[in-house]
């Protein structure tokens, strides 16, 4: 009997054969994904004002959903007394770069994990972090977590290009992305502008 009409007679390798497909196709959209916002990032998008804070709140809007169905706690905190925190950026780049920090974190984090999005002042720039309470990944891979096609996990879905993308953005608005360990486990990347 050939491969092709095995998967016919059997619903459950027919089931398991396409679960496998859809999750090819996942990562393959996800990649494409991916390698147009850092191509985004390598352009000269206008500069513009910005409130990070309402930046922030409405990027926490839109990810929640995404992170509660993948049973993520999810979370947005702004600084006490932060009602507004003006910045110059790309609206689109900086919202890309913020949503791969929250995708990051979800995906790494897992089921049952906290996930949290906040905006803060730090010496007078904008400072938006995305902390979990993950497993945090090994303190020897910090180093490398925004090399493009780096990995810290087999976690799937990801690609390996969201941390660099990120770091990408925050270069081109004169800032710098960071990666720090959360104790006693867990991970916060932050992007100060």
């Amino acid at each position: 009997m050939s491969q092709e009409k095995r998967f016919v007679k059997d619903p459950q390798a027919l089931q398991d054969r396409l679960q496998k497909v859809n999750v090819g196709v996942k990562r393959a959209g996800h990649l494409v994904h991916q390698l147009l916002a850092l191509a985004r990032s390598e352009t000269d998008a206008p500069v513009q004002t910005l409130d990070a804070v309402q930046l922030a709140r409405s990027i926490a809007q839109e990810a929640a959903p995404s992170a509660i169905a993948a049973g993520v706690d999810f979370g947005f905190e702004q600084a006490p007394g932060l009602d507004k925190l003006s910045m110059q950026g790309h609206a689109l780049l900086l919202r890309e770069a913020i949503t791969n920090l929250i995708d990051n974190a979800v995906r790494y984090a897992g089921r049952g994990a906290s996930v949290t999005l906040r905006v803060r002042s730090e010496s007078g720039k904008a400072c938006l972090e995305v902390e979990d309470n993950g497993p945090g990944g090994p303190q020897e891979a910090q180093d490398r977590l925004f090399e493009r096609f780096f990995r810290a996990s087999d976690a799937p879905g990801g690609v390996g290009l969201g941390l660099a993308i990120a770091q990408e953005i925050a270069h081109r608005h004169g800032g710098w992305a960071i990666a720090s360990h959360v104790l006693p486990h867990g991970l916060r990347v932050a992007i100060v502008i």
